[in-house]
């Protein structure tokens, strides 16, 4: 066997390494992602349960929750504070939700969900006045899309 035999051989296999190479790190990747999904699906589904329960746990506090979103100038001191801050913190936790989607950290079914959720939540009439106080909290895209699940407002497919 000569020298340039020995050569071609040791390059084919330096190829086929690289490509094996090139194999593995693509299913190390795939997992990664899918596994990265996954934590965002657990870490946003635990937040939404921790919010709903501390209303769930608290009458008092739900009682101010669901007259806030009758008519959150009906509430006055450390009651429309609490209301403002559960707002704040339950749309905070949306916006991370819409962030993830747009980010495709949050698989298409799952954001359906949530958004179905959130529409649910910016219907009743409080809320809208309780928006227009708060809305520059908020990233813009966001906002833009609150903005849109508003009665009288087209949808977008933000």
């Amino acid at each position: 066997m000569n020298w340039d035999a020995v050569g071609a051989l040791a390059e084919s296999i330096g190829a086929i390494g690289v490509v094996a190479s090139l194999i593995y790190l693509a299913a190390q990747i795939r997992q990664n992602t899918r596994s990265l999904e996954a934590n965002t699906f657990h870490s946003l589904h635990h937040a939404s349960i921790e919010r709903l329960l501390v209303l769930a746990q608290n009458d008092e506090l739900a009682d101010r929750f669901v007259a806030g979103l009758v008519d959150p100038d009906s509430l006055s001191g450390a009651r429309r504070f609490q209301f403002d801050v559960w707002m704040r913190a339950n749309l905070k936790g949306y916006e991370d939700y819409f962030y993830q989607s747009q980010q495709s950290m949050l698989d298409p079914e799952s954001w359906e969900a949530h958004s179905r959720t959130i529409q649910a939540s910016v219907s009743p009439p409080g809320f809208a006045r309780w928006w227009e106080q708060n809305r520059h909290l908020f990233r813009e895209d966001f906002a833009r899309y609150i903005d849109s699940l508003q009665p009288g407002s087209a949808p977008t497919g933000d």
